[in-house]
């Protein structure tokens, strides 16, 4: 007897699950357009998204349901969606939906969305040790699930050609922006020119490095014969403009 009343019961609730999944064409079609402006409003958030193949899932049920009555899918439907001002991000997301239309009272509501983003991104193809030159050899460009992983992402070899690494990457990692810097162009102790400009006359002195430094930064440095020291801009691997 018991197993019947539990048989019962888990058919009574699995009936009401079904019904409040069950939208009207209209009501389907508003929901649709929720999705859509959602999306929009995601990948105008997030930049990185912007080339990937965005999915939300809204977590609809009968008391959201009540929101799409009286509405009608038509060109003067106004939808307005909002992300809390800290959103970074997520897989997850509370959205306030606004909807406007012409004769109805407006209806504003918090929705709980559900977000999947595929689009290629670089992994680290092998293990890659610290101040490493990165190479395209050296990484793979799946497409995978990017939502709640963070927006300082690699996206195109592009961003980090010419760089190496500044931190150990292991095989399968993500490659974030942070893990990258420029290479030095100039090492500490290294002899170098040093041209100044005055009043129209250019100078070039001997010099020497007290610090690495890559391409347009600033880096110490001095004059071999008399010990003072400048402070100039890398021009190139030989070359300090000082300041």
């Amino acid at each position: 007897m018991q197993k019947i009343l539990w048989s019962l019961v888990c058919l009574f609730c699995l009936g009401a699950i079904v019904n409040a999944l069950v939208l009207s064409e209209s009501e389907q079609q508003i929901l649709d357009q929720v999705k859509s402006k959602a999306v929009q409003v995601l990948q105008d958030r997030f930049p990185g998204w912007r080339s990937g193949d965005v999915q939300v899932q809204l977590q609809i049920d009968e008391r959201k349901r009540f929101y799409l009555t009286d509405l009608i899918p038509t060109q003067d439907l106004a939808i307005h969606i909002f992300l809390p001002e800290s959103s970074a991000p997520s897989d997850k997301y509370m959205l306030l939906v606004q909807l406007e239309q012409k004769e109805v009272k407006p209806k504003s509501f918090y929705l709980l969305t559900n977000v999947e983003v595929n689009r290629r991104v670089y992994v680290a193809g092998q293990n890659i040790s610290n101040k490493t030159l990165i190479s395209k050899d050296m990484l793979e460009s799946p497409t995978l699930n990017i939502a709640g992983r963070g927006a300082d992402l690699v996206f195109s070899y592009a961003e980090i050609a010419g760089l190496e690494t500044k931190t150990h990457i292991r095989k399968g990692d993500l490659l974030r922006s942070w893990m990258f810097k420029q290479k030095p162009l100039i090492d500490r102790g290294q002899d170098i020119t040093m041209i100044y400009h005055q009043d129209g006359i250019v100078l070039k002195i001997q010099g020497r490095a007290m610090e690495p430094g890559a391409l347009g930064q600033n880096i110490r440095c001095y004059r071999v014969n008399s010990n003072k020291n400048f402070t100039g801009k890398v021009q190139d691997a030989n070359t300090v403009l000082i300041d």
